[in-house]
């Protein structure tokens, strides 16, 4: 049986394609699991099936990946000092740190904020917040601050989902 989470979705299949199939087809005929279901639920997280690479792989549209600092980090094309990485998402610590520890959470996928996430990709958002807290945890964080500004007015600069995680220093409220 295939896991609902699409992270933890993505993982398994790829594993299967790597390690025991030779096709996605082969892969969704043993699992009785429908190919275009599976398909339809990775490609809301950004992933479509190589057929010449036996496997799911990240695919953003182009315009957006020529456009956005931050697909282009997740990308790999500009270099950032990487926290973490796995295949939906990634961190890395702020170029102007606004705290002793301030690093960035953001997916792969380009969503531009908050007020874009829906049924279709909030299980990319609770893989962010789960990232947070292990990060968090691995840096010895006991409190932190998560922000994400919407829009130009609450100050958000980069287009492109991301959460600030800010650690070390008292904050004030209201924060702004």
């Amino acid at each position: 049986m295939l896991p609902n989470d699409p992270a933890m979705l993505l993982s398994v299949v790829n594993t299967y394609l790597r390690d025991e199939y030779d096709s996605l087809a082969e892969l969704c005929y043993t699992l009785s699991a429908p190919r275009a279901a599976l398909e339809e639920k990775l490609a809301s997280l950004g992933y479509v099936y190589d057929e010449a690479e036996n496997r799911f792989v990240y695919r953003e549209k182009e315009e957006i990946m020529n456009d956005c600092l931050f697909c282009k980090i997740a990308a790999g094309e500009i270099p950032s000092k990487k926290l973490y990485e796995d295949e939906l998402c990634c961190a890395f610590y702020d170029i102007a740190p606004q705290a002793p520890v301030h690093f960035l959470v953001i997916p792969k996928a380009h969503v531009a904020s908050c007020a874009e996430v829906d049924g279709g990709n909030s299980a990319i958002v609770a893989h962010l917040f789960e990232v947070i807290a292990k990060l968090a945890k691995e840096q010895g964080l006991a409190s932190y601050r998560v922000v994400s500004n919407v829009g130009e007015q609450a100050g958000q600069s980069v287009p492109h989902l991301h959460f600030h995680v800010l650690a070390g220093r008292d904050m004030t409220w209201p924060p702004g």
